[in-house]
């Protein structure tokens, strides 16, 4: 990684904390799993329902960005950010060994959250506004109050904490 900001020494740090969390992490995935295999979940088998499908992943996705938007700003309380978050933050380049500070329930939750710590800011021109992309997440590592979300930038809009990655606007000035 080439930022002043990464340091070599703390991906030792990283594996170590990886490694810790591997179990605990995989704890609620083996658990949504078995509760699956027993029929305590709406798991789609066909495609004959895809508008219902679709309406529900839809509602998904913003009830999931809502809910992760409000958990994650509670993490930066004074209280709950020095006894539960504050390790997630000693790294404040992104790389994908970080994936295991995270639950991983549902796979599309787990992919994304790879890839806002995957340090590729390619998010298309036009859905750089409303995406909550790596550029967003990394601008949260580096300035803290800013970007809780996970998916989409509503509920940081909403709420006055929505900060533009700074990725971006260094490339409107190299075009110009």
């Amino acid at each position: 990684m080439n930022h002043s900001l990464f340091l070599k020494v703390k991906i030792q740090q990283e594996i170590k904390v990886t490694l810790q969390n591997i179990s605990f992490m995989s704890l609620p995935t083996i658990i949504i799993f078995m509760l699956e295999i027993h029929g305590y979940s709406k798991l789609y088998d066909s495609t004959e329902h895809l508008i219902q499908f679709l309406k529900e992943f839809i509602t998904f996705l913003f009830f999931t960005d809502m809910f992760i938007y409000f958990i994650h700003r509670g993490l930066h309380h004074r209280f709950l950010y020095k006894h539960l978050h504050k390790i997630h933050h000693r790294w404040i380049i992104q790389h994908l060994l970080q994936v295991m500070h995270f639950n991983g329930f549902f796979i599309f939750v787990n992919f994304w959250t790879v890839s806002i710590h995957d340090g590729n800011y390619s998010v298309l021109k036009y859905l750089q506004p409303i995406i909550n992309g790596a550029a967003h997440h990394n601008d949260h590592h580096q300035f803290y109050k800013y970007n809780y979300r996970q998916f989409f930038t509503l509920w940081d809009r909403l709420m006055n904490t929505f900060h533009s990655p700074h990725v971006y606007s260094e490339k409107k000035k190299n075009i110009n």
